[in-house]
């Protein structure tokens, strides 16, 4: 994913949307829900399902309902470890640039931002175990 779509990701994570294990047909980025809003944050477009939650609208098996959730739960907990590399990353360089702060506004926002960051790291693993 680009980082322009991975800070948009954070941001809807830390302001509490879901990130779902669901990916929009058109950019292949996870689907959110927020509330009962389910959407794409790329594309900007709501996701409706007629029903339960479905590929291509098929009529499944429970068998291939079973892999599929399986497999949706695998998907999140690699998304999930991908986005705690990304913000642990995201740490790291602030981390460097509070070493060059040369005023205090540039300071107090480097740390807001790290303090928000670390938040996200620790809804991450909460989620994990749950």
């Amino acid at each position: 994913m680009e980082d322009k779509k991975i800070s948009e990701a954070v941001e809807l994570l830390y302001k509490g949307a879901k990130m779902l294990s669901y990916y929009c047909p058109e950019c292949k980025v996870p689907l959110f829900k927020d509330k009962d809003r389910i959407f794409c944050p790329s594309c900007k477009r709501d996701v409706v399902f007629e029903g339960e939650i479905q590929s291509e609208h098929v009529k499944t098996s429970q068998n291939d309902k079973v892999r599929k959730a399986e497999h949706a739960e695998q998907t999140a907990q690699v998304q999930s470890d991908e986005l705690e590399k990304i913000l642990r990353n995201a740490i790291s360089n602030l981390a460097l640039k509070l070493g060059n702060a040369d005023d205090t506004q540039n300071l107090k926002e480097i740390v807001e931002l790290l303090d928000k960051l670390t938040n996200l790291i620790e809804k991450l693993k909460r989620l994990k175990y749950i």
